[in-house]
Parts: C-alpha cells; sequence; structure tokens
C-alpha cells in the first residue's frame, strides 16, 4: 500500500456483501475517530481492555465499516444501521478482516490488533503515549 494513496484518501481494497455487491475501503478522517470515540464512550487509551471489548460489538464493527464505506460513490445511500443489513452472521469473520485492513490503512492498527489476540504495543495518536 502506498502511502501517498492513503495520505490523499484512496480506496485500499473492497469489501463484497451477501448480495455480491463490492464496496471500497477508505481510511478513516480524523473526523471519523471523532465520531468513533463518541461512540464508543469515554476511554483514556485505544489499546485499553475496556475499548478492545467494546471494538468487538457487531454494532461498533458495522459503524466502523460504515464510516470506511461511505465514502465509496456506490455506498451514498448507505447508512450505519444499513452496514448489518448487507452481511450475514456467516459473514463475521471477514467483517473482522475488514475492520483490522481499515484500522490498518487508517494508521491505528496497533490498536486493532489486540483484539485479535495480538500483543502490540499502542503507539499512535489517542493511545495515552508520548
Amino acid at each position: 500500500m502506498s502511502t501517498l494513496q492513503v495520505m490523499l484518501g484512496e480506496a485500499q481494497g473492497e469489501l463484497k456483501a451477501s448480495d455480491g455487491r463490492a464496496f471500497k475501503l477508505f481510511p478513516l478522517k480524523l473526523s471519523d475517530i471523532t465520531r468513533l470515540q463518541t461512540k464508543l464512550g469515554p476511554t483514556s487509551r485505544w489499546d485499553s481492555d475496556e475499548t478492545r471489548l467494546k471494538l468487538q460489538d457487531i454494532e461498533v464493527l458495522c459503524f466502523i465499516l460504515w464510516l470506511s464505506l461511505r465514502r465509496d460513490p456506490n455506498a451514498k445511500e448507505l447508512t450505519a444501521d444499513g452496514v448489518a443489513d448487507l452481511f450475514d452472521v456467516t459473514d463475521t469473520p471477514k467483517l473482522r478482516d475488514a475492520l483490522e485492513h481499515i484500522m490498518t490503512i487508517s494508521g491505528l492498527a496497533p490498536k486493532v490488533a489486540a483484539v485479535n489476540g495480538a500483543t502490540a504495543a499502542s503507539t499512535g495518536p489517542g493511545s495515552g503515549s508520548t
């Protein structure tokens, strides 16, 4: 992945819905992170157990997917609640992979790596480290 592509906010992959439609995945913007923090509630660190638990919630997962997918011209009518209607329960592993990819292309991967059981240290924005 090109750093320039990420900086320009270009699509960095795609996600296929259960009905076969493909949507492009975009890096999150700072405004998206603000919306996500509002949704997650007060948290002192991205890599805290509390935040990792919140990121496992399906509603939060769908919200993060929507934040990324909504920049795709084919998803302009998509709502945060509508994301859940695009996928089946059997798609959950694929959605978790998409979440990890979105966080990676957004520069937040160390915070999500812990969701999957890894022990990566968090050093990015909002991690509480200096």
